[in-house]
């Protein structure tokens, strides 16, 4: 696997601490999203309208709809509508309500993050990328603290959930910038 030349100092070093960690390290970064991926490259391939209903009949999951969608929305759809067996409602309820009761500060310290985060490190790379920095990074920001807000929100991550709803929506997002990406649609 290539590393990029911003990363092979580090690399490097992480190398000489656990080979196989970095290794992996890698092979993630290079990996995306491929169930994902997948759907975006199917969706591609038909108008824009037919592949707007699929969606939202995906989030909404009209399997009356969705039987006749690609297959890789349906498999899509079945992995991350199945909730793992280690989610535990009762925890996230409780993590729901301590978010919500200091929810000033949790945003706070969100934004803070973010902007720190979003355009003063290597992460700023894709919103330049993509024109989002300038362009849009205000908005971007009340996207993200959106974002944050729907997954803590009561069953917010569950399926469904407006978070849950909100998480596949950036998934696939994503995807399509990885797809442009690769066939040179975007930036440098």
């Amino acid at each position: 696997m290539k590393v990029p030349s911003l990363y092979a100092p580090g690399y490097e070093k992480a190398r000489t601490i656990d080979p196989e960690l970095a290794a992996e390290y890698v092979t993630q970064m290079w990996a995306g999203d491929p169930l994902v991926d997948a759907v975006d490259a199917d969706l591609r391939s038909l108008d824009r309208r037919e592949s707007t209903r699929l969606i939202q009949a995906a989030f909404e999951q009209r399997d009356n709809v969705l039987r006749d969608a690609p297959r890789s929305l349906q498999d899509f759809i079945h992995e991350v509508a199945t909730v793992p067996p280690w989610y535990d409602r009762a925890t996230a309820t409780h993590g729901c309500r301590v978010f919500l009761r200091n929810s000033e500060q949790f945003l706070a310290a969100f934004a803070a993050g973010s902007i720190v985060e979003g355009f003063s490190t290597r992460i700023s790379k894709s919103f330049a990328i993509t024109g989002r920095m300038i362009d849009d990074g205000v908005r971007r920001l009340k996207q993200n603290l959106r974002h944050l807000l729907d997954i803590f929100l009561p069953r917010g991550v569950e399926p469904s959930g407006d978070g849950w709803k909100l998480t596949l929506r950036i998934r696939l997002v994503h995807a399509r910038a990885r797809a442009n990406r690769r066939v040179g649609r975007m930036g440098p």
